[in-house]
């Protein structure tokens, strides 16, 4: 088999039988998953069904099936990629076992430069575009360079308890998912569920800077963290996104801990998805 047999093999049954992933959306053009290169709640990877071509949108790449299978296991070159697509034709039992061979080393971040936001122009405009004064953000985020297989890219950076979340205007990811925990001793805490909404907090209310602990939980998927905070504060403020799953998890955390005082302050922004989108709001009516 050489590679344009290879990318004849559809990617869509490639990542049903292989990866194991299904579609989160589906028509006759194409199918729109979670992407299997990263983590991230909304989907943005997307194969064409008339093309058999993948797009990652996250990341800004793309490409056949070879390209996937070699930015998946980044320790191939096209010939073993070549091979173990053939496999995986004739043989999907035998594709599975290579894979979970293959899954020890997988593509994996790699921080390479760690600067002040303020030295980089285009993630410092990045900043200023969600409506932050990056004179505010630049004690809690970074200007991170990092590799991803064999792509450099630059990121807005929030350190998490295990590494960082990063951001930039096409990417949402991190190198490890976990919570993000800056304490002020006070018996108070505020939860965010992303970096941006922190920010916008202290944006709009910059005397509460260090009045209150914050929580950013950088990801719902995290909420398990909350039963070893939580408990330790008399007054828990949400700050979560106005969506099903944010209103959801509000909801949930309220019953929860019914017996702390735990308020809902999404009414605040109630018209807006999060608390980012209506300081951006408010500052496009000052203009």
């Amino acid at each position: 088999m050489n590679a344009k047999q290879a990318n004849q093999i559809s990617i869509i049954h490639f990542i049903s039988e292989c990866l194991k992933i299904n579609p989160v959306k589906a028509n006759a053009n194409y199918c729109l998953y979670i992407s299997p290169l990263r983590t991230e709640s909304r989907p943005s990877f997307k194969v064409s069904i008339e093309k058999n071509l993948w797009v990652d949108y996250g990341l800004g790449i793309g490409g056949t099936l070879i390209d996937l299978i070699i930015t998946l296991y980044p320790n191939l070159n096209i010939s073993e990629a070549i091979n173990l697509a053939s496999h995986f034709k004739g043989n999907s039992f035998s594709f599975q076992q290579q894979k979970e061979k293959l899954s020890a080393n997988p593509i994996k971040f790699v921080i390479t430069k760690i600067q002040s936001i303020t030295v980089d122009i285009d993630l410092s405009k990045y900043i200023e575009g969600r409506g932050i004064r990056v004179g505010n953000a630049s004690q809690y985020v970074k200007s991170i360079q990092y590799n991803y297989g064999k792509w450099t890219f630059k990121a807005v950076g929030f350190k998490n308890l295990k590494g960082w979340v990063l951001r930039n205007n096409k990417f949402k990811g991190c190198t490890h998912s976990s919570i993000s925990l800056i304490t002020n001793n006070s018996s108070n805490l505020i939860v965010f569920e992303g970096f941006f909404d922190f920010l916008s907090y202290l944006e709009l209310y910059p005397d509460d800077e260090f009045t209150y602990d914050y929580l950013v939980l950088n990801s719902l998927s995290n909420t398990q963290f909350l039963k070893e905070i939580i408990p330790n504060y008399n007054l828990i403020h949400l700050f979560l996104d106005n969506d099903k799953a944010g209103c959801t998890m509000t909801n949930l955390i309220i019953m929860e801990y019914q017996n702390l005082e735990v308020v809902d302050r999404s009414i605040l922004y109630q018209n807006f998805n999060d608390l980012n989108d209506y300081l951006i709001h408010q500052k496009l009516r000052k203009e």
